[in-house]
């Protein structure tokens, strides 16, 4: 995955080029659209989400980022981000931004695991999926 990084790194023409964020870091592409975007994301302890992650912090148009990871046993979600956040030498302090809300839970059980108000909030109608598998 690494390699893969490395040598993809930003995928730089599908990113816009008003993105904020440069080098191997990129969010998904948000083009030219409002301010306001609300992203669930799963999978953002791994070596791509995670970066996924730092551009979508970085991006003034996104609101709020629902970083959805399955449950550990032996880690906290906050624990997880932050070592996979060291290791890969990303800026730590962008998990303390209050657009990012961390949810550990099943995502394949009904309503994604979640309680009727946590679903209706991450099931808003400016929604922007993005998915990437956990490491």
């Amino acid at each position: 995955m690494e390699q893969a990084i490395t040598h993809y790194g930003c995928f730089a023409s599908a990113v816009s080029s008003s993105s904020p964020v440069q080098g191997n870091f990129c969010p998904p592409v948000l083009g030219d659209g409002p301010v306001g975007n609300v992203v669930l994301i799963t999978g953002s302890t791994g070596n791509m989400g995670s970066r996924i992650l730092v551009g979508l912090l970085k991006d003034e148009r996104v609101k709020t980022v629902y970083a959805v990871n399955r449950p550990s046993a032996r880690k906290s979600i906050s624990e997880r981000h932050m070592e996979r956040f060291e290791d890969s030498g990303l800026d730590k302090e962008l998990l303390r931004s209050s657009k990012v809300v961390f949810i550990e839970t099943e995502i394949s059980e009904e309503r994604m695991g979640l309680d009727g108000q946590l679903y209706d909030k991450v099931c808003v109608p400016n929604e922007i999926l993005a998915s990437f598998l956990d490491e």
